[in-house]
């Protein structure tokens, strides 16, 4: 029904310009956008490889030989073997194409989404058209890529869109109810397989969960129960998935990536200890690298991870530094984040690639700051003159400042790129407040107070 509603949605109403329907409208920008990757991925040469595809080449080959892979967790691996197992030798070809519909599928929820908060048709179709174009315009969405941005981002399009029809209240039936609560934490389950930082999401969708059962309605109180019930197998899973990891490769964690995001983190901001390190020649190598400006840092890492033992004793040693030192690793945070602000919003100097075109605007992450302040008294204010806490907004908004501080701390040199999952959310906010800026001002104001 949504698909249906979706595409025969009529831009123009005006009896004036109807005619220009048949000219604009959504089956036609699917195709300008569609064609327009297909001709950006052949100019291309196909697949484009990143730094870490061939990773998930041979994570993909572990799985199909039954084994576990150390490096990459089974949501990509699984999707590429699936795509072999359908074409063969033009599986990474299936595979970008693949991409590309998840993408194009996510269109149509942040529309939905858009109907839900929004609640201004013109934004919401200008936010929708943004939304569709911008692969062509930045480097934000990698559809062309062997990695995982276009499966991650796709799994969390449908869990905020998930999220948010559940906020927005509307009565089912008891059955829908545990399905729904049941339906969202397998897409969070996914969503962690295809890219572990989102773990973070976790405790997030806990507090969600409780939120719900605090509601007074019988529903909504049914749901939280079981969506609590069903993140308990959610940790219960990645638990176990955890454990097989520690039994088999001695890791404790589920990919050995935390392992070099925490000392980036430790080597960048100089908190690393080698004094405490047990092993002689782990401490010697260590101290020679504290010795040895930043830039040299993927050099370290490289070192440490051809040594496996040396490898996991580092990380012993950078959690005891962390451990050691906990109000200069507060400071070093907060001074990151404070860094981050001069950053691009959307970084373009990930693996450029020339037949792209550039985004002509490419604003500050302090740009995003500030909005995400003046959003915050703008959920104060609509709280306090509607007497009823705007869930939805909130919900969010909180979503955006997660993500983003999860990506600084946990995420290496590449940090930004991990929180494009959130600029849908923020396409959602900003349609919110512009509707407060309608020329029909006094209507603009009551529906855009309405979550």
């Amino acid at each position: 029904m949504m698909i249906k509603e979706f595409f025969a949605e009529r831009f123009f109403l005006d009896e004036r310009r109807r005619r220009w329907n048949r000219i604009v409208n959504w089956p036609v920008l699917f195709g300008v956008a569609f064609l327009g990757w297909m001709a950006s991925f052949l100019w291309g040469g196909g697949p484009v490889f990143s730094p870490d595809s061939d990773s998930y080449v041979v994570a993909m080959e572990n799985l199909w030989n039954g084994r576990m892979d150390l490096e990459r967790t089974p949501g990509v691996p699984s999707v590429l073997w699936g795509c072999e197992l359908l074409a063969g030798k033009g599986y990474l070809w299936v595979f970008c194409f693949l991409q590309e519909v998840v993408f194009l599928g996510s269109v149509l929820l942040l529309w939905d989404m858009g109907r839900m908060f929004v609640r201004s048709r013109g934004l919401v179709i200008g936010i929708t058209a943004l939304y569709l174009f911008l692969p062509c315009l930045s480097l934000f969405h990698y559809a062309s890529g062997i990695d995982t941005e276009s499966m991650a981002f796709g799994t969390i399009m449908l869990l905020l869109w998930m999220s948010l029809r559940i906020l927005r209240g509307a009565e089912i039936s008891a059955r829908e109810s545990v399905a729904t609560g049941i339906g969202l934490n397998i897409v969070l389950l996914f969503s962690i397989a295809v890219r572990p930082a989102y773990i973070y999401l976790i405790p997030i969708y806990a507090v969600f969960w409780c939120f719900l059962m605090f509601r007074h309605r019988s529903r909504a109180v049914l749901m939280g129960v079981t969506g609590l019930m069903a993140l308990g197998g959610v940790v219960g899973v990645v638990g176990g998935y955890k454990e097989r990891i520690e039994q088999e490769f001695g890791y404790e964690g589920i990919t050995d990536i935390s392992y070099m995001n925490n000392y980036f983190f430790a080597r960048e901001n100089n908190l690393l200890l080698p004094e405490l390190a047990e092993n002689d020649s782990l401490r010697s190598k260590l101290r020679e690298f504290a010795a040895l400006p930043p830039e040299h840092l993927w050099q370290e890492i490289v070192y440490l991870e051809r040594f496996d033992h040396n490898y996991r004793e580092m990380n012993r040693v950078v959690t005891a530094s962390f451990k050691a030192q906990p109000a200069r690793c507060v400071s070093a945070f907060l001074r990151r984040s404070a860094n981050v602000g001069a950053y691009r919003m959307w970084d373009c100097s990930f693996e450029l690639r020339k037949h792209q075109v550039y985004s002509v605007f490419v604003p500050r992450m302090s740009c995003l700051y500030l909005f995400l302040a003046i959003y915050f008294g703008f959920i104060v204010w609509q709280w306090k003159r509607e007497c009823r806490f705007p869930e939805m907004g909130f919900f969010l908004w909180g979503f955006v400042v997660c993500s983003h501080m999860a990506a600084i701390a946990g995420a290496q040199d590449e940090w930004s790129r991990l929180t494009f999952q959130a600029f849908p959310a923020v396409l959602l906010l900003f349609g919110k407040i512009a509707s407060l800026f309608s020329l029909k001002r006094g209507k603009a104001l009551s529906v855009a107070l309405k979550d």
